[in-house]
Protein backbone atom coordinates (compact mmCIF):
# COMPACT_ATOMS: atom_id res chain seq x y z
CA UNK A 1 0.00 0.00 0.00
CA UNK A 2 2.79 2.45 0.92
CA UNK A 3 4.34 2.30 -2.57
CA UNK A 4 1.37 4.34 -3.82
CA UNK A 5 2.06 7.08 -1.25
CA UNK A 6 4.56 9.50 -2.73
CA UNK A 7 6.15 12.13 -0.50
CA UNK A 8 8.29 14.61 -2.35
CA UNK A 9 11.58 16.01 -1.12
CA UNK A 10 9.99 19.41 -0.56
CA UNK A 11 7.15 17.90 1.49
CA UNK A 12 9.67 16.08 3.69
CA UNK A 13 11.53 19.35 4.11
CA UNK A 14 8.34 21.17 5.15
CA UNK A 15 7.40 18.39 7.60
CA UNK A 16 10.85 18.29 9.24
CA UNK A 17 10.98 22.09 9.46
CA UNK A 18 7.49 22.21 10.95
CA UNK A 19 8.26 19.60 13.63
CA UNK A 20 11.53 21.38 14.46
CA UNK A 21 9.67 24.68 14.91
CA UNK A 22 7.06 23.03 17.15
CA UNK A 23 9.81 21.41 19.22
CA UNK A 24 11.65 24.70 19.71
CA UNK A 25 8.42 26.54 20.60
CA UNK A 26 7.50 23.78 23.09
CA UNK A 27 10.91 24.14 24.77
CA UNK A 28 10.44 27.92 24.85
CA UNK A 29 7.02 27.60 26.53
CA UNK A 30 8.38 25.11 29.05
CA UNK A 31 11.44 27.23 29.79
CA UNK A 32 9.27 30.30 30.27
CA UNK A 33 7.04 28.37 32.67
CA UNK A 34 10.02 27.12 34.70
CA UNK A 35 11.58 30.59 34.95
CA UNK A 36 8.31 32.25 36.00
CA UNK A 37 7.49 29.50 38.50
CA UNK A 38 10.96 29.53 40.05
CA UNK A 39 10.86 33.31 40.28
CA UNK A 40 7.86 33.06 42.65
CA UNK A 41 8.42 29.69 44.34
CA UNK A 42 12.17 29.04 44.54
CA UNK A 43 12.03 29.33 48.34
CA UNK A 44 9.79 26.26 48.54
CA UNK A 45 12.53 24.07 47.04
CA UNK A 46 15.15 25.42 49.46
CA UNK A 47 12.91 25.07 52.57
CA UNK A 48 14.60 21.73 53.42
CA UNK A 49 18.05 22.65 52.13
CA UNK A 50 19.87 21.55 55.32
CA UNK A 51 18.74 17.94 54.85
CA UNK A 52 18.81 17.79 51.05
CA UNK A 53 21.79 19.86 50.00
CA UNK A 54 22.32 21.24 46.51
CA UNK A 55 22.07 17.83 44.85
CA UNK A 56 18.84 16.98 46.66
CA UNK A 57 17.26 20.34 45.82
CA UNK A 58 18.24 19.96 42.17
CA UNK A 59 16.80 16.45 42.11
CA UNK A 60 13.54 17.75 43.57
CA UNK A 61 13.41 20.48 40.93
CA UNK A 62 13.98 18.01 38.10
CA UNK A 63 11.35 15.65 39.50
CA UNK A 64 8.76 18.40 39.97
CA UNK A 65 9.25 20.11 36.62
CA UNK A 66 9.42 16.84 34.68
CA UNK A 67 5.82 16.18 35.75
CA UNK A 68 4.81 19.78 35.16
CA UNK A 69 6.34 19.57 31.68
CA UNK A 70 3.70 16.99 30.78
CA UNK A 71 0.99 19.47 31.75
CA UNK A 72 2.62 22.38 29.93
CA UNK A 73 2.83 20.39 26.69
CA UNK A 74 -0.75 19.15 27.05
CA UNK A 75 -2.02 22.71 27.51
CA UNK A 76 0.04 24.19 24.67
CA UNK A 77 -0.12 21.39 22.07
CA UNK A 78 -3.09 22.83 20.15
CA UNK A 79 -1.74 26.43 20.12
CA UNK A 80 1.67 25.04 19.12
CA UNK A 81 0.13 23.49 16.02
CA UNK A 82 -1.20 26.84 14.83
CA UNK A 83 1.97 28.74 15.83
CA UNK A 84 4.10 26.21 13.96
CA UNK A 85 1.98 26.56 10.80
CA UNK A 86 2.21 30.35 10.89
CA UNK A 87 5.99 30.35 11.41
CA UNK A 88 6.73 27.79 8.68
CA UNK A 89 4.58 29.69 6.16
CA UNK A 90 6.24 33.00 7.04
CA UNK A 91 9.68 31.37 6.68
CA UNK A 92 8.86 29.83 3.30
CA UNK A 93 7.43 33.10 2.03
CA UNK A 94 10.37 35.22 3.14
CA UNK A 95 12.82 32.78 1.55
CA UNK A 96 10.81 32.75 -1.70
CA UNK A 97 10.71 28.94 -1.63
CA UNK A 98 7.10 28.66 -2.78
CA UNK A 99 7.31 30.60 -6.04
CA UNK A 100 9.29 27.99 -8.09
CA UNK A 101 6.83 25.20 -7.23
CA UNK A 102 3.82 27.43 -7.96
CA UNK A 103 5.43 28.41 -11.29
CA UNK A 104 5.60 24.71 -12.18
CA UNK A 105 1.81 24.56 -11.94
CA UNK A 106 1.56 22.61 -8.66
CA UNK A 107 -1.46 23.72 -6.58
CA UNK A 108 -0.48 25.29 -3.25
CA UNK A 109 -2.78 23.02 -1.27
CA UNK A 110 -1.21 19.99 -2.95
CA UNK A 111 2.36 20.53 -1.73
CA UNK A 112 1.71 22.34 1.59
CA UNK A 113 -1.43 20.83 3.11
CA UNK A 114 -0.27 17.15 3.36
CA UNK A 115 2.99 17.73 5.33
CA UNK A 116 1.35 20.29 7.61
CA UNK A 117 -1.62 18.01 8.33
CA UNK A 118 0.73 15.10 9.04
CA UNK A 119 2.77 17.32 11.36
CA UNK A 120 -0.34 18.53 13.20
CA UNK A 121 -1.55 14.94 13.68
CA UNK A 122 1.89 13.91 14.99
CA UNK A 123 1.73 16.66 17.64
CA UNK A 124 -1.82 15.64 18.61
CA UNK A 125 -0.72 12.00 18.70
CA UNK A 126 2.13 12.82 21.10
CA UNK A 127 -0.28 14.78 23.27
CA UNK A 128 -2.71 11.85 23.50
CA UNK A 129 0.11 9.34 24.06
CA UNK A 130 1.34 11.54 26.90
CA UNK A 131 -2.14 11.65 28.41
CA UNK A 132 -2.89 7.94 28.00
CA UNK A 133 0.46 6.65 29.28
CA UNK A 134 1.58 9.10 31.97
CA UNK A 135 -1.09 11.50 33.18
CA UNK A 136 -3.30 9.15 35.15
CA UNK A 137 -0.40 7.29 36.77
CA UNK A 138 1.26 10.50 37.97
CA UNK A 139 -1.79 12.75 38.42
CA UNK A 140 -1.20 13.12 42.17
CA UNK A 141 2.39 14.26 41.48
CA UNK A 142 1.07 17.22 39.51
CA UNK A 143 -0.45 18.67 42.68
CA UNK A 144 2.37 17.93 45.10
CA UNK A 145 3.94 20.81 47.03
CA UNK A 146 7.26 22.01 45.64
CA UNK A 147 10.27 20.52 47.40
CA UNK A 148 8.20 18.70 50.01
CA UNK A 149 9.28 15.28 51.27
CA UNK A 150 5.81 14.56 52.64
CA UNK A 151 2.55 13.89 50.84
CA UNK A 152 0.66 17.10 50.07
CA UNK A 153 -2.70 17.60 51.73
CA UNK A 154 -5.69 19.15 49.97
CA UNK A 155 -9.03 20.51 51.02
CA UNK A 156 -11.85 18.11 50.20
CA UNK A 157 -14.63 18.91 47.74
CA UNK A 158 -17.55 17.05 49.41
CA UNK A 159 -19.45 14.71 47.14
CA UNK A 160 -22.52 12.50 47.07
CA UNK A 161 -22.33 8.93 45.86
CA UNK A 162 -25.26 9.10 43.45
CA UNK A 163 -25.83 5.36 43.68
CA UNK A 164 -26.18 5.09 47.46
CA UNK A 165 -26.58 8.85 48.20
CA UNK A 166 -23.88 8.63 50.90
CA UNK A 167 -22.34 12.04 51.60
CA UNK A 168 -18.53 12.03 51.88
CA UNK A 169 -16.53 14.83 53.52
CA UNK A 170 -13.46 15.25 55.72
CA UNK A 171 -10.84 17.63 57.06
CA UNK A 172 -8.03 16.95 54.56
CA UNK A 173 -7.25 14.60 51.69
CA UNK A 174 -3.87 13.09 50.79
CA UNK A 175 -4.27 11.87 47.18
CA UNK A 176 -0.84 10.23 47.03
CA UNK A 177 -1.77 8.01 49.99
CA UNK A 178 -5.50 7.65 49.12
CA UNK A 179 -6.25 8.86 52.64
CA UNK A 180 -8.79 11.18 54.29
CA UNK A 181 -8.06 12.69 57.70
CA UNK A 182 -11.08 13.06 60.01
CA UNK A 183 -13.58 11.73 57.43
CA UNK A 184 -17.33 12.18 57.72
CA UNK A 185 -19.80 9.80 56.07
CA UNK A 186 -23.50 10.62 56.27
CA UNK A 187 -25.68 7.56 55.63
CA UNK A 188 -29.04 8.50 54.06
CA UNK A 189 -32.50 7.45 55.05
CA UNK A 190 -34.23 5.17 54.00
CA UNK A 191 -31.87 3.61 51.41
CA UNK A 192 -28.96 2.76 53.74
CA UNK A 193 -30.31 3.24 57.29
CA UNK A 194 -33.73 3.60 58.91
CA UNK A 195 -32.56 6.81 60.59
CA UNK A 196 -29.93 9.20 59.26
CA UNK A 197 -26.51 8.36 60.74
CA UNK A 198 -23.28 10.38 60.68
CA UNK A 199 -20.09 8.32 60.94
CA UNK A 200 -16.75 9.95 61.75
CA UNK A 201 -13.32 8.34 62.13
CA UNK A 202 -9.65 9.12 62.63
CA UNK A 203 -8.89 8.44 58.99
CA UNK A 204 -10.20 6.58 55.95
CA UNK A 205 -8.15 4.66 53.38
CA UNK A 206 -9.49 4.06 49.88
CA UNK A 207 -9.27 0.67 48.23
CA UNK A 208 -10.00 0.07 44.57
CA UNK A 209 -12.22 -2.83 43.49
CA UNK A 210 -10.40 -6.17 43.52
CA UNK A 211 -12.17 -9.36 42.49
CA UNK A 212 -15.38 -9.72 44.49
CA UNK A 213 -14.35 -6.93 46.86
CA UNK A 214 -16.02 -3.63 45.82
CA UNK A 215 -14.26 -0.30 45.91
CA UNK A 216 -14.69 1.68 49.10
CA UNK A 217 -13.28 3.33 52.22
CA UNK A 218 -11.78 1.62 55.28
CA UNK A 219 -12.57 3.74 58.35
CA UNK A 220 -10.20 3.46 61.31
CA UNK A 221 -11.61 4.04 64.82
CA UNK A 222 -15.10 4.73 63.52
CA UNK A 223 -17.55 6.53 65.81
CA UNK A 224 -20.18 3.80 65.33
CA UNK A 225 -20.00 0.04 65.51
CA UNK A 226 -21.76 -1.98 62.87
CA UNK A 227 -24.29 -3.41 65.36
CA UNK A 228 -25.38 0.08 66.46
CA UNK A 229 -26.37 1.17 62.95
CA UNK A 230 -30.02 0.58 61.88
CA UNK A 231 -29.02 -0.71 58.44
CA UNK A 232 -31.45 -1.62 55.68
CA UNK A 233 -30.83 -4.66 53.42
CA UNK A 234 -29.01 -2.38 50.96
CA UNK A 235 -27.12 -0.84 53.87
CA UNK A 236 -25.82 -4.24 55.01
CA UNK A 237 -24.27 -4.70 51.57
CA UNK A 238 -22.76 -1.19 51.61
CA UNK A 239 -21.51 -0.91 55.21
CA UNK A 240 -19.52 -3.81 56.63
CA UNK A 241 -17.30 -4.50 59.60
CA UNK A 242 -13.55 -5.01 59.18
CA UNK A 243 -11.13 -7.39 60.84
CA UNK A 244 -9.66 -4.48 62.81
CA UNK A 245 -11.54 -3.48 65.97
CA UNK A 246 -13.42 -0.21 65.59
CA UNK A 247 -13.15 -0.35 61.79
CA UNK A 248 -15.83 -0.11 59.12
CA UNK A 249 -15.82 -0.56 55.37
CA UNK A 250 -18.17 1.64 53.32
CA UNK A 251 -18.49 0.64 49.68
CA UNK A 252 -18.35 3.57 47.26
CA UNK A 253 -16.90 4.33 43.84
CA UNK A 254 -16.20 7.93 44.90
CA UNK A 255 -12.43 7.79 45.11
CA UNK A 256 -9.85 10.43 46.05
CA UNK A 257 -9.70 11.77 42.49
CA UNK A 258 -13.36 12.81 42.75
CA UNK A 259 -12.89 14.58 46.08
CA UNK A 260 -10.41 17.28 45.00
CA UNK A 261 -9.89 19.34 41.85
CA UNK A 262 -12.79 17.54 40.24
CA UNK A 263 -13.12 19.95 37.31
CA UNK A 264 -9.44 20.03 36.33
CA UNK A 265 -8.79 16.39 37.21
CA UNK A 266 -10.91 15.20 34.30
CA UNK A 267 -8.17 16.21 31.85
CA UNK A 268 -5.71 13.85 33.59
CA UNK A 269 -7.81 10.72 33.01
CA UNK A 270 -6.96 8.22 30.31
CA UNK A 271 -9.66 7.62 27.72
CA UNK A 272 -10.43 4.15 29.09
CA UNK A 273 -10.87 5.58 32.61
CA UNK A 274 -12.97 8.38 31.16
CA UNK A 275 -15.33 5.86 29.55
CA UNK A 276 -15.54 3.82 32.74
CA UNK A 277 -16.41 6.91 34.75
CA UNK A 278 -19.07 7.98 32.22
CA UNK A 279 -20.70 4.57 32.64
CA UNK A 280 -20.45 4.88 36.43
CA UNK A 281 -23.71 5.77 38.15
CA UNK A 282 -22.15 7.48 41.19
CA UNK A 283 -21.52 10.92 39.66
CA UNK A 284 -23.96 13.80 39.33
CA UNK A 285 -25.42 15.13 36.07
CA UNK A 286 -23.10 18.16 35.84
CA UNK A 287 -19.97 16.04 36.30
CA UNK A 288 -21.32 13.57 33.75
CA UNK A 289 -21.68 16.33 31.14
CA UNK A 290 -18.10 17.44 31.85
CA UNK A 291 -16.85 13.89 31.31
CA UNK A 292 -18.83 13.49 28.09
CA UNK A 293 -17.56 16.84 26.80
CA UNK A 294 -13.96 15.83 27.57
CA UNK A 295 -14.41 12.52 25.73
CA UNK A 296 -15.87 14.16 22.62
CA UNK A 297 -13.20 16.88 22.76
CA UNK A 298 -10.51 14.24 22.43
CA UNK A 299 -12.25 12.84 19.35
CA UNK A 300 -12.65 16.34 17.93
CA UNK A 301 -9.06 17.57 18.39
CA UNK A 302 -7.49 15.84 15.33
CA UNK A 303 -10.22 17.24 13.05
CA UNK A 304 -9.87 20.74 14.51
CA UNK A 305 -6.09 20.61 14.11
CA UNK A 306 -6.37 19.50 10.48
CA UNK A 307 -8.93 22.20 9.73
CA UNK A 308 -6.50 24.81 11.12
CA UNK A 309 -4.19 24.06 8.18
CA UNK A 310 -6.92 24.88 5.63
CA UNK A 311 -7.92 27.93 7.67
CA UNK A 312 -4.42 29.43 7.84
CA UNK A 313 -3.13 28.69 4.32
CA UNK A 314 -5.56 30.90 2.33
CA UNK A 315 -5.14 33.85 4.70
CA UNK A 316 -1.34 33.86 5.02
CA UNK A 317 -0.83 33.06 1.31
CA UNK A 318 -3.57 35.35 0.08
CA UNK A 319 -3.52 36.21 -3.62
CA UNK A 320 -4.22 39.94 -3.22
CA UNK A 321 -2.04 40.44 -0.18
CA UNK A 322 -1.60 43.62 1.84
CA UNK A 323 1.58 42.25 3.30
CA UNK A 324 2.76 39.16 5.14
CA UNK A 325 2.46 40.80 8.57
CA UNK A 326 -1.19 41.79 8.03
CA UNK A 327 -2.03 38.34 6.66
CA UNK A 328 -0.46 36.67 9.68
CA UNK A 329 -2.34 39.03 11.99
CA UNK A 330 -5.70 38.19 10.40
CA UNK A 331 -4.91 34.46 10.54
CA UNK A 332 -4.03 34.73 14.22
CA UNK A 333 -7.26 36.64 14.89
CA UNK A 334 -9.33 33.92 13.21
CA UNK A 335 -7.55 31.19 15.16
CA UNK A 336 -8.17 33.14 18.36
CA UNK A 337 -11.85 33.37 17.48
CA UNK A 338 -12.06 29.60 16.97
CA UNK A 339 -10.22 29.06 20.28
CA UNK A 340 -12.62 31.29 22.23
CA UNK A 341 -15.52 29.58 20.45
CA UNK A 342 -14.28 26.22 21.74
CA UNK A 343 -14.04 27.66 25.27
CA UNK A 344 -17.57 29.04 24.97
CA UNK A 345 -18.86 25.72 23.66
CA UNK A 346 -17.48 23.98 26.76
CA UNK A 347 -19.44 26.34 28.99
CA UNK A 348 -22.62 25.91 26.93
CA UNK A 349 -22.31 22.13 26.98
CA UNK A 350 -21.50 21.69 30.67
CA UNK A 351 -24.25 24.11 31.71
CA UNK A 352 -26.81 22.29 29.57
CA UNK A 353 -27.75 25.35 27.49
CA UNK A 354 -26.82 23.67 24.18
CA UNK A 355 -26.89 19.98 23.32
CA UNK A 356 -23.50 18.48 24.16
CA UNK A 357 -22.74 17.02 20.72
CA UNK A 358 -23.63 20.30 19.00
CA UNK A 359 -21.45 22.34 21.35
CA UNK A 360 -18.41 20.05 21.09
CA UNK A 361 -18.32 19.90 17.30
CA UNK A 362 -19.34 23.53 16.72
CA UNK A 363 -15.71 24.80 16.38
CA UNK A 364 -15.01 22.14 13.74
CA UNK A 365 -18.15 23.08 11.76
CA UNK A 366 -17.21 26.77 11.89
CA UNK A 367 -13.57 26.07 10.89
CA UNK A 368 -14.54 23.86 7.96
CA UNK A 369 -17.12 26.40 6.75
CA UNK A 370 -14.60 29.26 6.95
CA UNK A 371 -11.92 27.16 5.25
CA UNK A 372 -14.23 26.34 2.35
CA UNK A 373 -15.21 29.99 1.95
CA UNK A 374 -11.58 31.21 2.08
CA UNK A 375 -10.13 28.50 -0.19
CA UNK A 376 -10.43 30.74 -3.28
CA UNK A 377 -8.21 33.39 -1.67
CA UNK A 378 -5.00 31.36 -1.81
CA UNK A 379 -2.25 32.20 -4.25
CA UNK A 380 -1.64 29.24 -6.52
Amino acid sequence: MFRYIKITTFERYVLKSYLYIVFVCALAFFGLFVVMDLFDNADDFFSDFKNLGYVGVLRKMLEYYSFQGLVVFDMTAVPLISIGILIILITLQRRQQLKPIMAAGVPTFRFLAPPLIIGALIVIGIKHFNREMFFESYAHQLHEQRGSQKATKHDIDPAYDQKSMIYIDGRNLYPKENRIVAPTFILPQPTIVDEIATITADQALYQRARGDQPAGWFLQNASHELESLPLTPMGRETVQATAVDGGLFIASSIGPDLLYKGKTGVAYLSTSSLIRRIRNSVIDATSLRQLQFEFHSRLMEPFLSASAVFLILPVVLKRDSRGLIMNTFFAAMMLGGVYFLSMGSRFLATSGVVHLHTAVWLPVFVSVTLSTWLASWIET
